[in-house]
């Protein structure tokens, strides 16, 4: 997916804060885009699938973890899920059990994502190496 298979109303958005490629894109994290007049949370999902289609992401709004930390978070929501008994939420559930497994599915997803993409750069940094020798 490039920049310019993003949704009319996304590149609109965008364009409002003369944002127009990915490399522009890059440069912004999740809060940057949450500034921006008409961004809410399915337009910053859309950008962030096309960002992960070119293997890109926005920008960290935190430092960034070490491979252990994400694999320890990782395990963390899935106990926490387990120990709330969060399995699957329906419209019967309360409000709070579904902003809680809406919060937790939004944090595996982002959790996988890291893993995936430390998992794609250790891969790349081994041929790397393998080719220097």
């Amino acid at each position: 997916m490039t920049f310019d298979e993003l949704s009319a109303s996304t590149k609109k958005a965008l364009a409002s804060a003369d944002v127009r490629s990915l490399e522009q894109l890059v440069a912004l994290s999740e809060e940057d885009l949450c500034k921006i007049p008409n961004i809410g949370a399915v337009k910053i999902r859309e950008i962030e699938h096309c960002l992960r289609a070119n293997r890109l992401m926005l920008k960290p709004s935190v430092a960034p973890l070490k491979y252990s930390e994400v694999l320890q978070i990782k395990d963390m929501v899935a106990a926490f899920r387990l120990e709330c008994g969060i399995k699957f939420v329906d419209d019967n559930s309360d409000r709070r059990a579904k902003e809680l497994s809406f919060c937790l599915d939004r944090l595996s997803e982002r959790v996988n994502f890291i893993v995936e993409d430390f998992e794609f750069w250790e891969t790349q940094f081994q041929k790397f190496q393998n080719r220097k020798r």
